[in-house]
């Protein structure tokens, strides 16, 4: 569930609120219907090939005229364009600012705290995960329902992983580690993958925002989680709930809609503000507070400038979850001699010390060329060219042999 190495990225980042069909007041509908092309007849149609295929040609001359002049755009430029591309639906930006209204930084002005409870399942009706996140300005916890929980710990953060069957605290590398952890808790209802507010109803006291995710692409990033693919011209069905004086939330649920029609629950969420408070579990705290205990210490970038020590200390029966910046590679040796294993990270009884090198991912890096390193590989691809191309027969020797015979 966890990754040793990285800060935890909740589960429950997917999911934000889930909605229920059925129901609701007067309705204002945004979406909008598609329409069939009338066919063409089969001469029409054979002369627009032939018209599109001579365009194609006149352009493919105009590309390689050009092709040195394009400019190559950067992923910001790539973001624009999609941004540009993509129209909002109706009431995504009235949406939008229910949404922050019920961030836990905007909640907590109000509310002594705050306690989320979502269940998510697949395309099927299976259910994924289900989980409790409980805010307050002293806690921040989550606890799913396989066992897994995590929560805040005198300015770190502790849990237990079902999968090792242990307790583990984290260790991080600065503040601003920290703070992006704590951030994870700050969000609860925003859009998924895709998603737009096409519809707005009201009854009573409440607001229903109705949000659908239409693209296949979007739909299989939300049911990440599942190996079979999702059905062409299925779609995702979630209505958002909210007290429409506070814009406080209140519920929510999804619905899958397959190609025939039918509809599967594929998750609900609430919130309730002002309950009783979770705690983490003391038998566990006693665990990772023990004083029959070992240490971690993790030396980064040792005799550099940049050189940090971290520490931590947990009962025995614990482990550590470093969470330091990506590119580190970890050993046992100051000398880069012994590369620590990965199993070490599941250490819960000695003491243990590592060092950690920042080793870039070579993967995509750019390797800088100087002028002399230019023109040698300039020479290198003239004399490639200078040289006459292999024959049928050549080329069939060259491989069963190894070498060219004549």
């Amino acid at each position: 569930m966890k990754n040793k190495i990285c800060t935890l990225l909740l589960t429950a980042a997917l999911a934000g609120t889930l909605a229920i069909a059925g129901g609701c007041g007067s309705s204002t509908s945004g979406t909008a219907g598609t329409a069939e092309a009338p066919a063409e007849s089969e001469d029409a149609a054979d002369e627009a090939v032939d018209e599109d295929t001579d365009v194609a040609e006149e352009e493919d001359v105009d590309s390689e005229d050009s092709e040195g002049d394009e400019e190559e755009l950067d992923l910001e430029d790539l973001e624009v364009l999609d941004d540009e591309e993509e129209e909002p639906a109706p009431y995504d930006k009235e949406a939008e600012s229910y949404f922050e209204a019920n961030t836990a930084s905007e909640l907590l002005k109000n509310h002594k705290n705050i306690l989320f409870t979502e269940t998510m399942k697949n395309s099927s009706g299976e259910e994924l995960y289900a989980y409790d996140m409980f805010v307050s300005p002293e806690l921040r916890m989550i606890r799913y329902a396989n066992g897994d929980q995590e929560f805040s710990d005198n300015g770190t953060y502790s849990g237990f992983d079902t999968q090792l069957n242990m307790p583990y605290r984290y260790v991080f590398y600065d503040e601003e580690s920290v703070q992006e952890q704590d951030d994870t808790y700050d969000e609860f209802v925003y859009f998924w993958p895709g998603e737009g507010a096409e519809e707005k109803s009201e009854e009573g006291d409440e607001v229903t925002f109705t949000c659908y995710i239409r693209d296949n692409s979007m739909l299989d990033m939300v049911f990440y989680d599942q190996e079979e693919e999702v059905e062409a011209d299925s779609y995702i069905e979630r209505k958002l709930v909210f007290n429409k004086d506070t814009k406080e939330f209140l519920r929510s649920s999804a619905l899958y809609y397959h190609k025939d029609g039918t509809s599967v629950d594929i998750g609900s969420s609430t919130m309730t503000l002002d309950g009783e408070a979770l705690t983490p579990d003391q038998e566990l705290l006693d665990k990772l507070n023990n004083s029959d205990s070992h240490t971690l210490t993790l030396t980064l970038d040792p005799g550099t400038e940049d050189e940090k020590v971290l520490t931590c200390t947990v009962g025995k029966g614990c482990t550590f979850y470093p969470s330091v910046p990506d590119g580190y590679g970890f050993y046992l040796d100051k000398d880069k001699k012994e590369a620590a294993d990965e199993q070490l990270w599941n250490e819960s009884e000695k003491d243990l010390t590592l060092y950690g090198f920042y080793e870039e991912d070579l993967d995509g890096e750019e390797v800088e060329i100087d002028e002399e390193d230019l023109g040698d590989i300039e020479a290198d691809g003239e004399e490639d060219a200078d040289e006459p191309e292999l024959t049928e027969e050549e080329l069939q020797d060259l491989l069963e042999n190894g070498d060219v015979q004549g």
